[in-house]
């Protein structure tokens, strides 16, 4: 069986499961707090803060209760693949320092990047699957494809040519995002249909990086809160663990903190079956 990780989300559930009694793995994911400084109560996105990154990786108090073989590194709010090039080369730069903060603190683990390796993308993989309701994705496709290499290599910062291997290098996995469309866009059951061709565009997409490949799922339509009907959740999971290029799965949860665990919730009753568990 390959194993499937619950990212830091569950934790925001009030009486939270302990997943790795059951079998599943824990995975801890860094988001802004763990990049950026606070100003005046919000983040500053301008630019990665380095001393932020050294902070938290280095606090104790922090990973009291988040310790885990798998750093999820999230830096989506960055653009990775600006058409300003030595701005990109820049925050390229950036993402591979904070790798080395991250990996010198915790020396061990399994680290990469949710959505980057390869850019988040649901419907340009579907341009790939020579569906002709898709046709129309073609150029979208075409920059998908060349942004997913630009992380194959760096650039020098003077003459900004290739001199080094690049962001795919330092990393351990890579974290496709493989979430679901819209309900208003694709309502099940269409959504589950393209689903399937999106997931697999995107694991394919990822094998250029000659990593371990962790498809990254949401029992939630885009990861945003309203779940999936009965069957649904148990047919992505099975779906994406029998692809024969998915090392495993990590899961991802937009959870209000304090929100109440529900032990029969469609996901989890279904995550069980999958993994052969029963209540």
């Amino acid at each position: 069986m390959k194993p499937i990780w619950f990212d830091t989300s569950i934790q925001q559930f009030k009486n939270a499961p302990d997943i790795k009694s059951v079998g599943l793995h824990s995975a801890t994911m860094m988001s802004s707090w763990g990049f950026f400084r606070k100003l005046g109560g919000e983040y500053d996105f301008s630019h990665i803060d380095m001393e932020t990154c050294k902070r938290v990786a280095n606090d104790p108090k922090f990973w009291i209760g988040k310790e885990s073989n798998m750093l999820v590194l999230d830096l989506e709010v960055i653009d990775l693949h600006s058409d300003d090039l030595p701005y990109r080369d820049h925050v390229h730069d950036q993402f591979i320092e904070a790798v080395q903060i991250y990996r010198n603190a915790h020396p061990g683990i399994a680290i990469g990047y949710y959505s980057e390796l390869p850019q988040n993308a649901f419907y340009p993989p579907l341009y790939a699957s020579g569906e002709p309701v898709w046709a129309h994705y073609k150029a979208a496709w075409e920059t998908w494809t060349k942004n997913n290499k630009q992380v194959l290599t760096n650039l020098d910062d003077a003459t900004l040519s290739v001199t080094q291997k690049g962001l795919c290098s330092v990393v351990d996995r890579v974290f496709p995002s493989c979430y679901s469309g819209s309900k208003a866009a694709l309502p099940m059951p269409d959504n589950i249909r393209w689903w399937k061709l999106s997931h697999d565009g995107n694991i394919a997409e990822s094998l250029q990086y000659q990593k371990p490949i962790i498809a990254y799922l949401t029992p939630q339509y885009q990861g945003r809160g309203e779940y999936f009907l009965a069957g649904v959740w148990k047919e992505m999971l099975l779906h994406s663990l029998s692809n024969k290029n998915v090392d495993g799965v990590c899961v991802y949860q937009a959870v209000v903190a304090g929100t109440e665990f529900d032990p029969a919730a469609n996901w989890w009753t279904e995550t069980l079956e999958v993994i052969g568990k029963t209540l």
